[in-house]
């Protein structure tokens, strides 16, 4: 884990943002304890926005099965999802890479390529399989709040 970065600028996957709406450990704590601080830059592209703004409206997502568990999950997504728009720097990849497996998941990485992101915070360990790509570091959310944790311990 790096111990000194060189800039704030982060890139969520689009699973962290679900997971937070089901209101699941570290992907909760990463958006609703360390983002509102500012501490940190979100970079954000329309295709990776657009990915976020469709996946709370994936077929699992809408079953009645999933609504009765979490009932406040299309809600918060909507927030968590205007917030983030907000917040977040836009950014326009200049150009497509080939690096991750799922086509899907490259756009993550041609975003964090383009705003020069430290890091990808994903826990999709099927697809983003190494830890660092094109010298953006990718984070598990759980390592992610660890590092942020212990960084400023003595």
């Amino acid at each position: 884990m790096p111990t000194d970065v060189e800039n704030n600028r982060i890139v969520i996957d689009t699973n962290i943002i679900i997971k937070a709406c089901i209101g699941e450990g570290s992907a909760f704590d990463i958006l609703n304890k360390i983002l509102p601080d500012g501490e940190f830059e979100v970079c954000i592209s329309d295709e990776v926005l657009a990915e976020y703004e469709a996946a709370p409206q994936k077929k699992r997502f809408v079953k009645d099965s999933f609504k009765e568990k979490y009932p406040k999950f299309q809600q918060k997504a909507q927030t968590t999802i205007e917030t983030l728009k907000l917040i977040a720097t836009p950014f326009t990849p200049q150009q497509k890479l080939t690096e991750i497996a799922d086509e899907d998941d490259n756009k993550f990485l041609e975003l964090a390529v383009e705003a020069d992101a430290f890091c990808i915070i994903s826990d999709d360990e099927k697809h983003f399989k190494e830890s660092e790509y094109l010298g953006v570091k990718i984070f598990r959310s759980y390592e992610f709040y660890s590092w942020w944790r212990k960084r400023d311990e003595p």
